[in-house]
């Protein structure tokens, strides 16, 4: 048997959450600028983590979709040649 069983992870959660509920208040100051910089700081992580998410998927698909577009250019370019495959001439 495992050191946490199945019933004390629950019970461990809602020992946390109780404890969490049950503190009182600090009665500290958090002036303006402490707000502040926690929302820039936010606000930062997400758009590093939104342009990483662009990167990681964005590229390879542009790089596919051209890929593709090339290939099937290829393709109506070989169709479009009417003599294609004729090395002989006048025949």
């Amino acid at each position: 048997m495992t050191p946490w069983s199945r019933a004390s992870i629950p019970l461990a959660a809602a020992v946390a959450l109780a404890a969490g509920l049950a503190a009182g208040p600090a009665h500290a100051y958090m002036g303006p600028g402490v707000g502040l910089s926690a929302l820039g700081s936010v606000l930062a992580f997400a758009v590093a983590l939104l342009l990483a998410v662009v990167g990681f998927v964005w590229l390879p698909l542009k790089r596919l979709i051209g890929l593709l577009r090339r290939r099937s250019g290829e393709r109506a370019a070989t169709a479009a040649d009417p003599n294609d495959g004729d090395e002989g001439g006048d025949s």
